[in-house]
């Protein structure tokens, strides 16, 4: 995750505060602002698969909607199951 910032532009000393977490928890945080912000989380197993968004020279995994709802669901916050219907909502649209 550290490498990946850094290669995106931030400094040693701003990533720092990444090299800290414990990525054995499910960790979530957000960069930019709406409408350009990014959510990154550390790797969840996917159930269902994964596909590749391929951008210039990176390669971003992304997860299918399913393993989305259900790593919400794992991680208990209140927050993620509201997100858990939202999900569902924009799945049926």
């Amino acid at each position: 995750m550290v490498r990946a910032l850094l290669d995106f532009g931030f400094t040693e000393k701003e990533a720092q505060p990444i090299k800290e977490l414990n990525f054995t928890d499910y960790i979530v945080f957000s960069i930019g602002k709406e409408p350009k912000k990014s959510r990154l989380l550390n790797p969840v197993k996917a159930q269902t698969g994964k596909r590749l968004l391929l951008r210039s020279t990176l390669n971003i995994p992304i997860i299918h909607n399913n393993d989305l709802i259900l790593s919400k669901f794992n991680t208990g916050k209140d927050k993620d199951k509201a997100g858990i219907e939202e999900l569902k909502k924009k799945e049926k649209s």
